[in-house]
């Protein structure tokens, strides 16, 4: 059985060497796509072993990367490997979905901060020029926005940026990995279909109380990091939500694909707002959790007809 377990971690690491060595001559084209794929041999170790062995695996693993791969994918290795680490022994624990998601998302968020606010130097990304090339080439393309948002509200969107960009790279990690994990019969907890988000009105008290009172705060001029990502956070769950609510009444239609659509609306500056008034009316109502209990009550019951 020793030896099993270390052939498998051999191979794992060999697996990050070759991936490494592969987007190297790629030049970096397949840095984050690769990356979202890494998590899953370290996520299937880490259900099958103890964390300490499968500390080891991922640490071997990325000084492999360090020795073959591009500075960027040096990051995303261990942004990855951290994200494995975490999923595989919440999955060897059965946490519940809820738990995966939190602890998931605050690994991405973690990651993604380290990465443009700290290490932004060292790999050359200057969000800010970036975010105002892509502003002009917005204007260009249609001038009339300009007239919605200015370049300084865009800025001001930075930490907004960053906790959506954690989120998705959490949901997509979480969503990829589940497909490929349930082949070799590894259990999850629940589907990670944006439609299943829950929020309880508990939680959704809290939330709002935090949104409020970071949100008077900015306005009385206070806007140090952690005020604006207490914000954002906040206002981004109440979003999500409102997605999440639109997403489920999609499904009951038959049309889960519909999400996507949902999710690329979000680049109309009004649409945030909508989702997030919705999803505030929702949590306070809980009427989508209600319908879903109701659904699941009756599937477990046998009473969902095929």
């Amino acid at each position: 059985m020793k030896t099993r377990q270390l052939v498998e971690g051999a191979m794992i690491a060999a697996l990050f060497g070759l991936v490494s060595i592969l987007n190297s001559y790629s030049a970096g084209m397949m840095d984050s796509l690769v990356g979202y794929f890494m998590v899953v041999p370290i996520a299937w170790y880490g259900y099958r072993y103890n964390l300490k062995d499968n500390m080891i695996v991922a640490f071997v693993s990325v000084l492999i990367v360090i020795f073959t791969g591009l500075p960027m994918f040096i990051f995303i290795a261990i942004y990855s490997s951290m994200f494995g680490l975490f999923l595989g022994e919440s999955l060897k624990r059965k946490l519940k979905k809820e738990w995966i998601l939190l602890g998931g998302f605050i690994v991405s968020f973690i990651a993604n901060i380290m990465l443009y606010e700290v290490l932004s130097g060292l790999f050359g990304i200057d969000l800010i020029a970036q975010l105002t090339q892509s502003y002009k080439n917005a204007i260009e393309f249609w001038p009339s926005l300009k007239k919605y948002i200015s370049l300084s509200q865009v800025k001001n969107m930075i930490p907004l940026f960053i906790l959506g960009v954690s989120f998705m790279e959490c949901y997509v990690m979480l969503a990829l990995t589940q497909i490929i994990l349930m082949r070799f019969h590894i259990p999850f907890p629940e589907s990670f279909h944006l439609s299943t988000f829950r929020l309880s009105r508990k939680a959704g008290l809290v939330c709002a109380i935090l949104l409020a009172v970071s949100f008077l705060l900015r306005s009385n001029g206070m806007k140090n990091i952690f005020v604006n990502y207490t914000y954002y956070l906040t206002y981004m769950i109440f979003v999500v939500a409102g997605l999440s609510y639109f997403s489920f009444f999609f499904v009951l239609q038959g049309k889960p694909g519909a999400s996507a659509l949902l999710i690329l609306l979000l680049i109309i500056p009004i649409t945030p707002i909508l989702y997030a008034i919705v999803g505030g009316i929702d949590t306070i109502t809980q009427r989508k959790n209600t319908i879903y209990d109701e659904i699941m009550k009756n599937a477990n019951h046998g009473d969902v007809k095929e």
